[in-house]
C-alpha cells in the first residue's frame, strides 16, 4: 500500500490543475480586465474577483486561481470583507501553515496582500476533494496588506452577493455556451446569476471519461501521458453556498442566506469570472441544479 505521504504527493498536482499551477500570471489594466469578449460583467462586479496564489514548497511551482470578495461579511466593524476561493487552491497553505503564504492580488495584478484562511465547509481532505460531492469551499481573511493603497483598493472593491437561497445537497451543473472553456486558474471563481448574486463557486472542470477528478490531467497521467497538453473542458460543476461553516464565516452575508433543497432543474444563464492561464475571462454557462453525489469522508 502507498504511504500517505507519498499518496499525497501524488495527487496534489491533479487538484491543482485545475487551479493553474505554474500558469503565467498576465496583468491587464483594471477598469478593463473583464471587458473583452461576448461576456461582459456588470460594472464594478470585476473589482471584487481577486487573483490568488500560492507558493510550492522549497520554491516549487505556484498554485494560482480566483477568489473573491463577498459584501457584508466583516467579521468585526472595520475589518475587511472575506474572501472565498477553493479550497484546493490553498490546499498548500491548508497543509503547512507556517510555510505557505496565501498572495492575494487585484485584477490589474497588482499586489493587495497576504491572507490566512479563516474557515473551510470541511476539513481538508485531498481525497476527498477528488469528489464533486464534498464541500471545496475556503474563507480567506486579509492577515496583512502590502500597503495602504493596496488596503484602500481592496476596501473601495463593492464585493458580491450571495444568492438569498443557496440549495443544500446539489451541484451546478455547467455547460459552456461563450469561451474556450473551464481551464486551469479559474477554481474558485464565483458563479454569478442574472442578478449579479454568486450562486455557487466553481471547483472542477470533467471530462467524459473521468466523472469524479478535478482536473482533465488525472485521465491523462491515468494514461501516462504526463507530457500532453490539458485543453479546457467545456463542462464542469459549481458549488452552492450552503456549508454550514462557510455561511458562520461570512457574518452577515451569510445570514441572509436561506438553504433548501435541490430546487427545479431548468436551465439558468451564469457568468463565471476569473482566471484561466493567469488571464481575465468570462467564461458564459448553462447552468442546472443537480442532487450532489454522498461525498465520502
Amino acid at each position: 500500500m502507498m504511504k500517505p505521504p507519498l499518496l499525497l504527493a501524488a495527487l496534489l498536482p491533479l487538484i491543482a490543475a485545475c487551479s493553474g499551477a505554474g500558469s503565467p500570471e498576465a496583468a491587464a489594466p483594471g477598469g478593463t480586465c473583464f471587458a473583452a469578449g461576448a461576456a461582459v460583467l456588470p460594472p464594478g462586479v470585476g473589482a471584487s474577483v481577486l487573483r490568488v496564489s500560492v507558493p510550492g514548497p522549497r520554491g516549487g511551482r505556484t498554485t494560482r486561481g480566483t477568489a473573491f470578495i463577498v459584501a457584508d461579511s466583516a467579521a468585526a466593524p472595520g475589518a475587511p470583507n472575506r474572501i472565498i476561493t477553493a479550497a484546493h487552491v490553498v490546499a498548500r497553505a491548508l497543509e503547512a501553515p507556517q510555510e505557505a503564504a496565501i498572495r492575494l492580488s487585484l485584477p490589474d495584478g497588482t499586489p493587495v496582500g497576504t491572507a490566512r484562511v479563516a474557515a473551510t465547509a470541511r476539513p481538508w481532505n485531498p481525497l476527498a476533494a477528488l469528489d464533486p460531492g464534498w464541500a471545496d469551499q475556503a474563507i480567506l481573511t486579509l492577515a496583512q496588506f502590502d500597503s495602504p493603497a493596496a488596503e484602500a483598493a481592496f476596501r473601495a472593491a463593492p464585493g458580491l452577493a450571495p444568492a438569498r437561497r443557496q440549495p443544500e445537497g446539489a451541484l451546478l451543473d455547467l455547460r459552456v455556451t461563450d469561451g474556450r472553456g473551464i481551464a486551469p486558474g479559474l477554481s474558485g471563481a464565483p458563479v454569478l446569476g442574472a442578478e449579479g448574486r454568486v450562486r455557487g463557486i466553481l471547483v472542477q472542470r470533467r471530462i467524459e471519461d473521468w466523472s469524479g477528478g478535478a482536473s482533465t490531467e488525472a485521465p491523462l497521467l491515468r494514461r501516462g501521458q504526463v507530457g500532453a497538453r490539458l485543453e479546457p473542458a467545456r463542462d464542469g460543476w459549481a458549488q452552492p453556498l450552503a456549508a454550514p461553516a462557510i455561511l458562520a464565516a461570512l457574518g452577515p452575508a451569510g445570514r441572509s442566506v436561506d438553504t433548501l433543497a435541490v430546487p427545479s432543474d431548468a436551465d439558468v444563464a451564469v457568468l463565471a469570472p476569473g482566471y484561466p492561464g493567469g488571464r481575465c475571462a468570462v467564461v458564459a454557462a448553462s447552468a442546472a441544479y443537480r442532487p450532489a453525489p454522498l461525498a465520502r469522508d
